[in-house]
């Protein structure tokens, strides 16, 4: 008799139905919407003049993509900042030390991936 493959679950999230929500150390909002065995999805809302918290580096890989307003990730010991604007996308390999930050007139959202997992 052949094994049939077992499906995993799937799961809906939403801003309304988040994971985890919170607030950063700088006081920015952060939604995980979801935890797989393989990746997190979430999303930040950096305000002007802010960043998202103190400089860190993941294990994990991690994208942003750039829902509205402009990013901006300083990489200290690369020495450089990226400009990520709306639209586009971002991409840090893990272990890379990262600092999101929002120097513009409006705020920033982003939506944020880590694989294969996040800390």
């Amino acid at each position: 008799m052949a094994n049939k493959l077992k499906e995993k679950e799937w799961l809906l999230a939403s801003e309304n139905q988040a994971f985890e929500s919170r607030r950063s150390s700088q006081g920015c909002d952060l939604k995980i919407y979801l935890v797989g065995d393989q990746i997190t999805c979430g999303s930040f809302t950096i305000p002007p003049g802010k960043r998202l918290g103190r400089i860190s580096a993941h294990r994990a890989d991690e994208t942003y993509y750039v829902v509205r307003g402009k990013l901006k990730v300083q990489l200290p010991r690369l020495e450089q900042t990226v400009e990520v604007k709306q639209g586009e996308v971002f991409y840090m390999p893990g272990g890379m030390i990262h600092a999101p930050f929002n120097d513009g007139p409006g705020e920033c959202v982003v939506l944020w991936h880590c694989a294969p997992d996040w800390p």
